[in-house]
Parts: structure tokens; sequence; C-alpha cells
């Protein structure tokens, strides 16, 4: 089961009183580190499933809503497929929702790292004759 610490609670509670809207929050919680770490310690799988899970609550606690923040800004460190997983998933009780999903899914598809293969023909020699230096040795 995915948890908090009492120390990520605090943060995330902190970060989303003085949050006036959705990129700062999500910025702050970036700066935090606290959903790195997250994706560090559980799977995406276990991630979406939690997410899931959240999404069906009748009524959810303030605890669920620094949860729900905390997983869906993790995942940013995902694969681009791995964030497409979200359309299936519904947090409209969960304030600025929608907004940071957005964000998240930009931000995901944008920062993707790209394998880049770069070739180039070698024009010059850097080759010296020896005595053209002016450096010497004992």
């Amino acid at each position: 089961m995915i948890s908090l610490t009492d120390k990520e609670q605090d943060v995330i509670s902190e970060i989303v009183l003085l949050s006036n809207t959705p990129h700062f929050l999500f910025k702050s919680m970036i700066d935090s580190g606290i959903p790195y770490d997250i994706k560090a310690r559980y799977s995406r799988s276990l991630i979406m499933r939690r997410l899931k899970q959240l999404s069906t609550k009748k009524h959810p606690t303030a605890q669920d809503a620094l949860l729900a923040y905390s997983l869906l800004i993790s995942l940013v460190y995902m694969s681009p497929s791995d964030i497409s997983e979200l359309d299936i998933v519904n947090l409209n009780w969960l304030n600025w929702y929608s907004t940071i999903r957005e964000i998240v899914k930009a931000k995901g598809t944008s920062d993707a790292w790209h394998q880049v293969s770069l070739s180039y023909p070698v024009t010059a020699s850097f080759a010296s004759d020896s005595s053209d230096s002016d450096i010497s040795t004992p």
C-alpha cells in the first residue's frame, strides 16, 4: 500500500495551503522532491492502481487529497505512455485536478528523454610537430 511519511504529509499540507494556483502547487511539489521520491519507491502500476482507488472515493479525506496530489504529480517522471493512462482516472473531487493532470501530461511529454545520435566527419588534424611546442619538460 502506498503511503506518505509524516514529514511528507506536513510538507504537502503546507504546499496545498499556500498554493493559490494549480501551477504554483505543481511547481512547489516538484521543488519539494516528494513526487520524485514516490516514483522511486513505488512502481507505475501501483501508483496508477492507487489513483484509480482514490477516484472511487465517495467521501475523500484531507489525507486522500494529499496522497492524490503526490501520486498525480509523481507521474511527471514516468514515460508519456504511462501518463496517458491518466485519461481513465477521474479525481474531479480534487481541486485543480483537471489542470494539474494536463500539466503532468504536457511536462511528461515535453521532458521525455530522446536518444539522439550525431555523426560528423573529422575535418581537422590535431597532430602537431613536437618541436613547435613552447612547453618544455624538466
